[in-house]
């Protein structure tokens, strides 16, 4: 605008004094009309000119900014879209999630009265509870728990026979050794495989559960690493009670040591567990239609066609085809106790962590394992936080944890109970909870199994339930199982 009536003015002032003063015209001639228009047109012509050079300038300046934020836009979009799929792989690494269809557990050894009262029943849960005092001394805590090996499997198999011919994983004591460990198992699963079927079984395979990671990142790395296994059984087995032999019955309380007081505050009395769960991948049913996509077509077949050309079962479902066809359904048809998620964990620097630290690594460790659950979303880029797809109420209704006897473990019980407030979940962290340290005592090596129990079972009751771990004294685990109905 400012330019439009400067180049008129200019142009007028010029175009006047060149007239008057420069060009050899004598004005006296013309008419008043067309002194006017000789006056005012090239003025008024050389403005216009102008005014449409700078709107055509204007418009190739806005087009070339379209097209640049056009492209910036197409560029960023693009960038977007890729870490969008980078956050959904990682998402759905981190939601990635096995079922759980048995749960029994033998040889278990109540601290309290009334323990019993508290351990959830129904389809596909066993508690096998023992008295202390009327087992027999073994000096080896192998051959103390056979007998118990071969009930929880028993129990299993019965539930599902189909879990003969899947593979066994195992947490035994640390102070076996391997092959008479993997023997052992392997002659006990055969025992308790005879008591369940009458055709003749092949051996059990049977290995070490991996170490790595913390308790549901065991199971879950199992499929993981394997994704044509359609399912397995994990078992744990552990004895401090036979491991510390027989009790010098004129010993008081007071009189161990400082050190054994300690241990027996966070771990508690020596007990036994033995834990075995039944693990099913998330693919088991399809695989399991595929599998008789495969057998009706190769029972349609051409007797005449060669056996190279027939459809067989694919290497996805070699695993499920070694189960025989009578016992396969009640692989497949076994309802799922509980879903069981990736965790949460943080752990510290030092050996004694401050409670103020502790309660907001217990904090964080909650915050990752209920974005794992699918409970709450996890912003992505600028974005806020979604509200949680589900009441956490409805999907958090008990606590299992080993968090020490009530001399110790109120510290750790606080900062659950703060991590728990937190996102609303009403969840009292002693009422409402199950601390094997109290009820069961020290188990060893089988107090992730007992723990994976526990919190599957009262998921399958309650519909939901949050475990605790504290592998150290400077870390902290949490993860959730959850009821069908709540995933």
């Amino acid at each position: 605008m400012l330019l439009n009536l400067a180049t008129l003015i200019v142009t007028a002032l010029g175009w006047g004094g060149l007239l008057w003063f420069r060009l050899p015209i004598n004005l006296a001639n013309f008419s008043p009309l067309s002194l006017i228009a000789l006056h005012v047109g090239p003025p008024l012509l050389v403005t216009l000119w102008v005014w449409l050079w700078q709107r055509a300038r204007n418009k190739r300046v806005a087009m070339v900014e379209a097209e640049r934020a056009a492209a910036e836009a197409e560029k960023n979009a693009a960038v977007r879209t890729a870490a969008q799929a980078v956050y959904d792989e990682r998402m759905a690494q981190r939601r990635f999630a096995c079922d759980c269809r048995a749960v029994a557990v033998a040889g278990l050894v109540a601290q309290n009265e009334g323990v019993a009262d508290l351990l959830p029943e129904g389809e596909g849960i066993y508690w096998g509870l023992v008295d202390a005092e009327e087992m027999v001394d073994f000096s080896d805590p192998l051959e103390a728990l056979t007998p118990y090996l071969e009930e929880a499997l028993t129990e299993l198999y019965q539930h599902s026979p189909a879990a003969i011919w899947l593979p066994h994983f195992i947490s035994p004591p640390h102070d076996v050794a391997g092959e008479m460990l993997l023997a052992k198992v392997r002659e006990a699963a055969c025992t308790a495989a005879a008591q369940v079927v009458d055709e003749e079984v092949p051996s059990v395979l049977v290995r070490f559960l991996p170490e790595a990671g913390h308790t549901t990142e065991r199971f879950l790395g199992l499929f993981e690493s394997d994704q044509a296994l359609p399912g397995a059984v994990v078992l744990g087995f552990d004895s401090p009670l036979v491991r510390r032999g027989p009790v010098d019955e004129d010993a008081f309380p007071g009189d161990e040591e400082p050190a054994e007081r300690e241990v027996r505050y966070w771990q508690g009395l020596p007990g036994q567990a033995v834990a075995a769960l039944l693990l099913t991948a998330p693919w088991l049913e399809r695989q399991a239609a595929d599998l008789r996509v495969d057998v009706i077509e190769t029972a349609d077949a051409d007797a005449y066609t060669p056996y190279w050309e027939r459809n067989h079962a694919s290497d996805n479902d070699a695993w499920l085809a070694r189960i025989p066809a009578i016992w396969r359904a009640s692989l497949v048809d076994a309802p799922i106790l509980a879903c069981l998620h990736r965790g949460g964990s943080r752990q510290a620097g030092q050996e004694v962590v401050r409670p103020l630290a502790l309660a907001n690594f217990c904090l964080a460790a909650l915050d990752r394992a209920l974005v794992n659950a699918g409970l709450r979303d996890m912003p992505f880029g600028a974005e806020s936080p979604a509200e949680p797809k589900a009441p956490l109420n409805e999907s958090c209704c008990w606590l299992v944890h080993h968090a020490g006897a009530v001399e110790c473990g109120g510290t750790r019980l606080a900062a659950l109970g703060n991590a728990l407030t937190y996102f609303g979940i009403d969840l009292h962290p002693v009422d409402e909870a199950s601390n094997s340290v109290v009820q069961f005592g020290h188990v060893g090596r089988a107090l992730p199994l007992l723990l994976s129990a526990l919190t599957v079972a009262h998921a399958a009751r309650d519909g939901g339930a949050v475990c605790a771990e504290f592998p150290s004294p400077s870390e902290v685990a949490t993860w959730l199982a959850l009821a069908p109905a709540q995933t």
